[in-house]
Parts: C-alpha cells; structure tokens; sequence
C-alpha cells in the first residue's frame, strides 16, 4: 500500500487537517470556521478541526469506529464540541453562521473491507481494478456557492449573503455538514467496497476539488484523480490559476483559494 498525503494553508493557519493511520485509517477533515464574532485563535475552524481530529483518533483507538454505530458516534462528538464552543459564552448563539462547520471524508480499513464516510463537499473517489470508479461527495453546497460566485458575491463583498447561506445547512435534512447541535441529527453517507476489487482511494477538501470544477485544470475527475498525477503539482496549478485572477471573475468563486487536503491510497 502507498500512501501519499497533502495538507497546505492560505493563510497562516490552516482549517484542513489530514489523518493518516497506514493501513486502517484515512481522514480530510474541512472546516469552515463561523461568520461572526471569533472565539478560538487562531479560529474557529482550527478549533473545530483540532477537536474532530482527536475524537475521530480515539474512535479508532477505542475500536468504536465501524459502521453501525458511526453516526451514532458522530452526533455525541456533536454534541461534546458543541458543549465546549459554547462554554464562557457571554451571550447565546442563536445563529448557524455563528458556529464552525466541517465537511468530512473517512476511509477506514476493517481487515477486506473499506468503509467511506463522508458529510458535505469533501470527495472521495475510488478506482477499481476493472477501472471503473465511484465519486461520493453532496455537491449542494458547492452549487450554491457557485450560484453565489456567478452573482460577483464573494467573502470581500457579500458577508450578509454568506451568512444567510451558512444559516441553510442542515435544514430539513439538506445542504448537509458537520456542525456542533445541542441535539445534534447528521446524517453521513456510507458506502462499503472489498480491498480486492479496488486499485486507488482518493479523499480531498473542496479546495484541492477546485482544481476540477472552478479552474477546469483538470478536464475530467479521472484525470484529477490519477497516480500520474502529483498531488504536489495539483495545490501549485491551483495556486499559479487562483493568482493569474485576483479579481475572481474569470474564474468565480468566494474567496481566492482554499486550504487544500487530499491523500492518495494506491492499493
């Protein structure tokens, strides 16, 4: 099994995280951290990046990572992230655009059988070895941002319609992501393919995801997700693209660039 991993910043901190346990387990974790006041530094998305990239760790260490309790267990870290955002609060949150939320891919190994769990826009694709493939992901949010985008609306000019689009998520069970409830009812996808039949497994954020449906750098999703294809060189193209129209227009999108995750299993 090979094993490559990518996880860069826009700015000085990063709200992406990977987690790599070779062999058994693989996670991106996207966070996007709230639209209002701040109340972790570096952010809010760190915050929430840093606490589900632990929980997830010891749901694994535990042996309470398979897929008839998952959700279940998901929803308690909900709840539990949930308790600790809210502490020392001076006034109550009443907002979603207030709370951090995450997009999530996990690929975990269980001896022949590879489970994928994913909420939100984060992608997984898999290769088979006949070399058909499968794409998981919920492409809402990305519809909407871009429907946004095309509008000219983006971080630097729009923050009341992007708040009113983060107040979307979740809503009678659509527009999912990973977000912190007091009584928390995420919902994940779950799909399960035998080790035998499969080549590659890749997991990325909506930013590494850009390089396809925003800049069009890649034509096809084979051609993004491919061994022959560096992930290295995939953050530099979207970099060298994202810095060729600062003015968003050419290509729109919310905001310049993303952080950018992916990891790349090659069985």
């Amino acid at each position: 099994m090979e094993i490559n991993s990518l996880c860069k910043g826009y700015r000085q901190f990063n709200e992406d995280a990977v987690l790599v346990i070779k062999d058994h387990l693989f996670v991106v974790i996207d966070a996007a951290t709230g639209l209002g006041e701040k109340y972790f530094e570096p952010s809010d998305g760190v915050f929430l990046t840093q606490e589900l990239k632990r929980e997830i760790l010891n749901l694994y260490n535990t042996g309470k990572l398979n897929a008839k309790n998952f959700t279940k267990e998901m929803n308690l870290i909900s709840k539990r992230i949930y308790r600790k955002f809210i502490k020392g609060h001076r006034k109550e949150l009443t907002e979603r655009y207030q709370f951090p939320n995450a997009s999530i891919a996990i690929c975990y190994i269980d001896i022949c059988d590879v489970h994928i769990f994913s909420i939100g826009d984060t992608s997984s694709f898999i290769r088979f070895k006949n070399n058909k493939t499968r794409y998981i992901s919920d492409r809402s949010i990305p519809i909407l941002d871009r429907k946004t985008a095309e509008q000219g609306i983006n971080i630097l000019n729009g923050l009341d319609i992007l708040k009113e689009n983060r107040n979307k998520l979740n809503r009678r069970g659509r527009k999912p992501s990973f977000g912190l409830y007091k009584n928390p009812k995420l919902k994940f996808k779950h799909e399960l393919f035998d080790i035998r039949d499969l080549s590659e497994v890749y997991l990325c954020s909506d930013g590494y995801y850009e390089a396809f449906n925003i800049f069009k750098i890649y034509k096809t999703r084979r051609e993004l997700f491919n061994v022959k294809v560096d992930l290295q060189d995939v953050y530099k193209n979207i970099l060298k693209y994202a810095s060729s129209d600062p003015d968003l227009k050419k290509y729109p999108r919310i905001k310049s660039v993303d952080d950018i995750s992916a990891i790349r299993v090659v069985f």
